[in-house]
């Protein structure tokens, strides 16, 4: 399971039923990417795609009871690497942390636009 892959089913875990570019939008990626990813978790079990009822040329996909389990799992894990991470840092370390990372980020999103 990669990383891209677990964000796949946390987002239709959260709100099930997302059209493929929906989830390129909420991933930041491209629908070409999304697509890879969508195959990749079908072929194991942990996604289906279904004819939108309102739109017959567009699927939207929908996570399994497997998918649904393994974020529970991943959820948990998660939490466990963060306290592990985070230990002797102060809540305002960790919100100075988050603000530069956040900031880079946007650093390198404009950067792309420009290109």
């Amino acid at each position: 399971m990669t990383m891209s892959q677990g964000w796949v089913m946390v987002h239709l875990v959260r709100e099930d039923g997302l059209r493929q570019s929906e989830l390129a939008d909420r991933l930041e990626v491209a629908t070409v990417t999304t697509s890879k990813l969508i195959d990749r978790l079908e072929a194991r079990g942990y996604v289906e795609r279904r004819a939108d009822p309102e739109d017959r040329r567009s699927n939207r996909i929908y996570a399994t009871p497997q998918a649904k389990s393994l974020v529970k799992i991943m959820t948990r894990t998660i939490f466990e690497v963060d306290e592990i991470a985070n230990e002797g840092l102060s809540e305002a370390e960790l919100e100075t942390t988050l603000k530069v990372l956040r900031k880079m980020r946007n650093n390198l999103r404009t950067a792309l636009s420009k290109r």
